[in-house]
């Protein structure tokens, strides 16, 4: 059975006759993590509700977030790939077109692969009420739980500023960039964090430069101890190496802490409070 936002996607098609299910992309540079990260998820839920293993995508990383330079996404890089679950069930997932053995000799399943094209924004209402978790790989959870230990962090915020104060985001009905802004200045976290009940060590995940000036102001202030990723040698490193991967930390530095607020909870708070 296939219900009909997927039947208007993929076709009246025969689901018996495949394994697996593969994604096809147009050729070029992805987005970011955080995007490939959500519509893996997608996926997910399609080749779960068509009983079907996803082929992982092969894309390259955006050169936006990572000084410019493109590097190929490889999931397990970041992700803890037998972690995956839909709805609670774990499924499971292929980087290629596994081989079979017919008679003739070793040869791709293309046979038994269905492939679809890439769905575009705005993405479409698949009408699937599935859950998709997805662990972090064990290497950066235990790099943030050392981290976070060593450095006593309580709590973790995520500013966002650069693009998004220029254009804004879809979020909560549609921000401009003028109220992304001020929602990430530091008036608005300082009353976030004291109308919240948040520790005094916190550690900032943010795209702002080193010498940003909000990074600045958020310094002079003394009731919190901020700590941005410019204070530690070790996260310094990999950012040069791959920004992706310090993402990866920062996300799991935010998961591991008691206090939490992701940029969607700055952004909610001022609209709220404005």
């Amino acid at each position: 059975y296939m219900n009909a936002a997927l039947k208007s996607i993929i076709g009246d098609i025969d689901l018996t006759s495949y394994t697996y299910m593969e994604v096809l992309f147009d050729k070029g540079t992805g987005p970011g993590l955080a995007d490939q990260t959500f519509q893996l998820k997608m996926y997910l839920k399609i080749a779960y509700e068509l009983g079907l293993i996803l082929i992982l995508p092969k894309r390259n990383l955006s050169m936006k977030h990572n000084n410019g330079v493109s590097i190929p996404l490889i999931f397990s890089d970041y992700y803890d790939i037998n972690s995956i679950k839909v709805s609670g069930n774990s499924v499971d997932v292929v980087t290629s077109i596994p081989d079979h053995q017919p008679d003739i000799g070793l040869e791709p399943c293309y046979d038994l692969t269905l492939q679809i094209d890439a769905l575009v924004r705005p993405f479409p209402d698949l009408d699937l009420d599935y859950e998709v978790t997805i662990e972090p790989c064990t290497t950066h959870m235990k790099f943030a739980r050392e981290f976070v230990d060593s450095n006593k962090i309580s709590g973790c915020v995520h500013i966002r500023r650069t693009d998004r104060c220029r254009g804004g985001h879809h979020v909560f009905g549609g921000i401009s960039g003028p109220d992304w802004d001020i929602a990430n200045r530091p008036k608005n976290i300082i009353s976030m964090l004291d109308n919240t009940i948040a520790p005094g060590n916190i550690y900032i995940m943010t795209d702002m430069s080193s010498d940003d000036p909000i990074i600045e102001d958020l310094r002079k202030q003394k009731k919190y101890n901020f700590m941005f990723l410019y204070d530690f040698p070790e996260l310094i490193e990999i950012k040069n190496e791959n920004n992706y991967k310090v993402y990866s930390i920062e996300s799991c530095i935010m998961a591991i802490t008691s206090y939490k607020k992701h940029k969607g909870n700055v952004v909610k708070y001022y609209l709220q409070n404005k």
